[in-house]
């Protein structure tokens, strides 16, 4: 995946979503419709080492750090919109 830009973009959820289909439709290799309710591994195929490349591009790019126990409760493009959303609009 390659390195989003602009670190401190706006932290609007729909531009965070957007920001995550962008990436993750590289990696999208059966054409799965991306959308909230898309499960990362199950319907992408994405492996563990894909999910961490995002999320350090993410982290980068919103300069915020996501707290690896809190991804244990992500499965779909919606749930990582809204713990990415959440943790950069709280800091």
């Amino acid at each position: 995946m390659s390195q989003l830009k602009s670190a401190g973009a706006p932290r609007d959820y729909q531009e965070i979503l957007q920001a995550i289909c962008t990436e993750l439709a590289k990696a999208n290799r059966r054409g799965v419709d991306l959308n909230e309710e898309t499960d990362i591994t199950a319907d992408l195929e994405v492996d563990s080492i894909a999910v961490m490349d995002l999320l350090f591009l993410l982290e980068e790019r919103y300069d915020i750090s996501v707290p690896l126990n809190e991804l244990g409760e992500v499965r779909t493009i919606g749930d990582l919109s809204k713990l990415v959303h959440r943790i950069a609009t709280e800091g």
